[in-house]
Order: structure tokens, then C-alpha cells, then sequence
């Protein structure tokens, strides 16, 4: 054990006086970084009145049905977020039973289309002069595709089921303390509004882009304005979930550093928010500048594979997405010891890392199991919008002219669909971070507790010992 605390720092010392984040002194932390992400909105936002004030106006035959299509997208948006909140709940009250609801639920569907693509097939092969060889080979694809993933789903229930068992119950207190404040709800809402804001505002700069770049092309290079608008959105996307990540973790940390959580501020979330504003955007600003360009490099180098060699798009999508989940892990723990001790990024990143690797071999579960189960909510509610939008949609008056490709209605009908299903995602991963971050935020605290105290009436935890038996070995 000493070799570990020479290797990853020294372990955290009991301190009398430390009563949680919102009584740390705090100082400004990573300046430079919030005036240099003001300035690059302040360049944004240059271009895109300069695209917009020379771009020319353009025309849309399918205004109608664009409108029509939009009332779909929003019911799927909105069914999306009662789910989802739904399942948060049932996540406190029920959770094995919405789990294994959920098992269920997935693997009927994956049994549905395996059934439906047999018979299909069967029926393809007793009529082979009215369907092609390549059709026969797509049915029994998506034949084996499903039962691959059904497969799959069983595997890893079966083998995980002992740390599945313990993850649940992480999970339902996790879920506690998300409930503990009702007006959290509003954070997954705010959050998606300004998704919204940001796509509509990005996808505005790249429509007036391409007629300013055919007519001013030769003034500046081709791709600069592009450039410009993509790190735009990376970054402030990026930072969007950022805010809601420190302000959500603050949140959960001042609860459990307060003894008795019925003398928890009922402000708390407005003062964590207020913290963050006043002392922590530059170091908002920099972990959120870290994922930018992972993603711009793995586009990139996803594209050259038509230049250069087949492997190239296989070897960055493998190298620049374990780098991109590899950077997230850091900044959100990075984003927890900041919002509670008050360091910088590089600190607040060394100091959770150090921690981490010095309670390792003592943890029993963690984050990545217990995400699985917020997976599991995922796909059982896409599955659901799915049907219940297809079963509309097929009873429908327009489902005829909508699916004909000769109609504008057709491809705007499809775009609305592909839209519908992404934000209904979008929305869920942000209802489904109130439990995501309790549980990484309350694993952290846990592994500090665990230093700072050793459960005597003059150290006492401040977990629980459901907790503590939950977490720790």
C-alpha cells in the first residue's frame, strides 16, 4: 500500500474543518481558457452575420409537409422525455423489475424480427421468380444482425448477472439522490433547448456558407468558414453538457458532505451554478476544448480513407474513440474534484486520477457497469417510439404520398424521421445523466470519504453503509 501512495500521490487526510464545496474558498481557475473561448464565440458569431448578410435567399417547395413532419419529430421528442423521466423514477421505486422489463422488452423485439425475417425468407425462396438473389440475402442479414445482438444481450446478462444485481442497487441510490432535488428535472430541458439554439444557430452558418463560398471563394480559403462553424458547434456543445455536468456533480457532492441531509440547502443548485459561473468557465472552457479536436481528427482521417489506404478509417475510428472516451473520463472527474475542492483542470484531473488508481483494487463496482443498465432504458424506449410512431404513421391518410419518392414530401418526411429519432436520443441521454453523473460523482466522494475517515465515532463515514457494502470490497 505504500509503494501505491509513493506512486499515486499521498492519500487524503482527515480534516475537521472540511464541510463540503459550498464552504471551499475558491479562486478563478483556468482564465486564460474562458477568454479564449469568448473570443472564438465572439469570431463565430462574426461569421455567421458575414455569411448571413451576403448569402442569397433560396426556396422550399415542401413548406407544408415540413411543418406536418415537424409535429411528428416533437411527439417523438416528447414521448422521448416522459420515458425517460418515467424510467428514472421507476429506477428509485421498482428498478430490478424495470431492468428485467427492459431485457424483456429488447429481446422481444429482437425475436420479432427474427421471426418476421424467416418467414420472409421462406417465402422468398417458395417464390423465387418474383424476388432476387440480393433480396433473399438482405432478409436472412438482418436475420443474423438480430440474432447476433440477441445473442449478444444474453451473453452478457448471464455473465455480469451476480455484478448486475449489485449495479441495480447502485443504481436505485443513485436515483435517490437525483430525486432528492424535483427541480433537476429542469436541467435535461434546459440543456436540449440549448442544443437546439446551437444546432439551428450552426446549421443557419452552414446554409449561408456554401452560396458566400461560390461567389467570394477566391478572397479566403474553402474550407476556413466550415472550419470555423464545426469547431464552433464541437465546442460549445461540448461546453453546454460541461456546465450541466459540474453543476449537477456539484450538486450531488454537496449532498453527500452534508451529515444530515435534511439540513441540505434547498438553493443549493442555484449556489453551485453560481460557483461555477463566477470562478470555474475557464475551466469549463478547457475540458470542453480537449474533445473538439478528437472529433475534427477522426472525421478527417474517417474521409481520407478514399484517398489513402481502406485501414485508415478503421484504425481512427478504434484510436480516436478510445482517446475521446478516455478524455471525457478524465474531464468529468476532473470536473468533480474542481466544482468540490475549487483546483484548476490539470489539477482537479491528476488529483481524481491519483485517487482512482489508489482505491482500485477496492472498488467492486463501477460507472461502466452500472451504464449498461441506462443503455438497456435506451434502446426499450427507442424501440417503443419506434413502433408507436410506425403504427401511426402506417394508419395514416398521407402515408401513401409520403412514401412516394417523386414527392418532396418523401425525402422531408425521411430527413424528419432520421431528426426525430436523433433528438429523441439526445433528450434521453440528458434525462439519463441525472443518474449517470450521481453515480460517478457519488464514487468519487465515496473513494475520499473512504480516505478521509475510518468509520470511528471520531472519523465517522459519511456514506452509508448500504453504500460502502454496495461500492467497496
Amino acid at each position: 500500500m505504500g509503494d501505491r501512495d509513493m506512486e499515486y500521490g499521498e492519500r487524503i487526510e482527515y480534516n475537521s474543518s472540511w464541510n463540503g464545496p459550498l464552504k471551499v474558498k475558491r479562486n478563478s481557475t483556468d482564465v486564460l481558457y474562458a477568454k479564449l473561448f469568448l473570443v472564438y464565440l465572439l469570431i463565430w458569431i462574426v461569421v455567421a452575420l458575414f455569411v448571413g448578410y451576403f448569402s442569397q435567399n433560396f426556396e422550399y417547395d415542401g413548406i407544408k409537409e415540413l411543418r406536418s413532419s415537424v409535429i411528428w419529430t416533437m411527439k417523438s421528442i416528447a414521448w422521448a422525455a416522459v420515458f425517460s423521466f418515467s424510467y428514472v423514477i421507476a429506477l428509485r421505486y421498482i428498478p430490478t423489475f424495470i431492468v428485467l422489463l427492459a431485457v424483456i422488452v429488447i429481446g422481444t423485439v429482437l425475436l420479432v424480427f427474427v421471426f418476421l425475417g424467416v418467414s420472409m425468407s421462406l417465402l422468398s425462396i417458395g417464390d423465387m421468380w418474383k424476388y432476387s438473389g440480393y433480396v433473399i440475402f438482405e432478409h436472412w442479414f438482418y436475420i443474423i444482425y438480430c440474432a447476433f445482438f440477441l445473442t449478444i444481450l444474453a451473453i452478457h446478462w448471464y455473465k455480469l448477472k451476480e455484478k448486475q444485481v449489485v449495479a441495480i442497487e447502485v443504481v436505485k441510490e443513485a436515483a435517490k439522490v437525483a430525486l432528492f432535488f424535483p427541480y433537476l428535472i429542469m436541467m435535461p430541458l434546459i440543456q436540449f433547448s440549448m442544443y437546439i439554439l446551437l444546432f439551428g444557430f450552426s446549421g443557419f452558418v452552414y446554409i449561408c456558407i456554401i452560396p458566400v463560398v461560390n461567389i467570394y471563394g477566391w478572397l479566403l480559403p474553402k474550407y476556413s468558414l466550415f472550419l470555423v462553424n464545426t469547431l464552433g458547434l464541437y465546442w460549445s456543445i461540448n461546453f453546454v453538457n460541461d456546465f450541466m455536468y459540474m453543476t449537477l456533480s456539484g450538486t450531488y457532492a454537496s449532498w453527500y458532505w452534508t451529515r444530515n441531509k435534511r439540513f441540505v440547502a434547498c438553493c443549493t443548485v442555484p449556489r453551485i451554478i453560481y460557483i461555477i459561473a463566477r470562478y470555474h468557465i475557464g475551466t469549463l472552457a478547457y475540458g470542453s476544448l480537449t474533445l473538439p479536436p478528437c472529433l475534427l481528427a477522426r472525421q478527417i482521417f474517417g474521409k481520407s480513407r478514399k484517398i489513402f489506404i481502406p485501414c485508415t478509417d478503421s484504425c481512427s475510428n478504434r484510436y480516436f474513440g478510445k482517446m475521446e472516451h478516455n478524455l471525457k473520463y478524465l474531464s468529468h472527474n476532473a470536473y468533480v474534484m474542481t466544482v468540490t475542492h475549487g483546483t484548476n483542470f490539470t489539477q482537479s484531473s491528476k488529483d481524481a486520477f491519483n485517487l482512482s488508481m489508489r482505491n482500485q483494487n477496492g472498488v467492486l463496482v463501477t460507472s461502466k457497469i452500472t451504464r449498461g443498465i441506462m443503455l438497456l432504458g435506451i434502446f426499450m424506449i427507442l424501440n417503443l417510439i419506434f413502433w408507436g410512431n410506425f403504427i401511426q404513421w402506417r394508419n395514416s391518410k398521407d402515408f401513401v404520398y409520403r412514401m412516394d419518392p417523386k414527392k418532396y414530401a418523401y425525402y422531408t418526411f425521411i430527413i424528419m424521421i432520421i431528426l426525430g429519432f436523433t433528438f429523441s436520443r439526445i433528450i434521453m441521454n440528458a434525462f439519463f445523466s441525472l443518474i449517470d453523473i450521481a453515480v460517478e460523482t457519488l464514487y468519487l466522494c465515496i473513494l475520499e470519504d473512504h480516505e478521509r475517515n475510518d468509520g470511528t465515532e471520531q472519523k465517522p463515514f459519511y456514506m452509508k453503509e448500504k453504500l460502502r457494502k454496495l461500492i467497496l470490497k
